[in-house]
């Protein structure tokens, strides 16, 4: 990946595809988006009135991971915050009190932070994920 200077992070684009395959394969997601620009990697998984958006800012070392309701919303857009929300406002939801660094990337457990991204979305946010509800 270009703009990559941690070299233990190469396989981020890999092991984020690995991770949340279960948006396609269980979800109907498609993956729609892909971004390798200078500082960042990103992706998004689209259905119909859902997005998925994973943003890993490399220069930052961090998780900009976001829920984005309606196929039109308008991202990025701080100004919306009834139709995009982030991955830690669902989790919160089901466990106020959860470590937000436990989420969020470091040197040496970036990817670790991203699997347990992954499995949150998975196990809190089933019915956000069939479209069945929003929070």
């Amino acid at each position: 990946m270009k703009g990559f200077r941690n070299y233990s992070v190469i396989d981020y684009p890999i092991k984020q595809k690995e991770l949340f395959e279960f948006l396609i394969t269980d979800y109907g997601f498609k993956l729609t988006e892909e971004l390798d620009a200078d500082f960042s990697y990103i992706s998004e998984y689209k259905k119909k009135g859902i997005r998925i958006h994973l943003d890993y800012d490399h220069k930052d070392n961090f998780f900009y991971f976001k829920l984005i309701r309606g196929d039109d919303t308008k991202f990025p857009n701080d100004q919306d915050t009834e139709n995009i929300k982030t991955f830690l406002e669902l989790f919160q939801k089901y466990v106020p009190n959860l470590d937000v660094y436990k989420l969020l990337p470091d040197d040496k457990q970036y990817l670790k932070s991203l699997e347990r991204n992954a499995i949150l979305l998975r196990k809190y946010g089933d019915k956000v994920l069939r479209g069945e509800e929003w929070f």
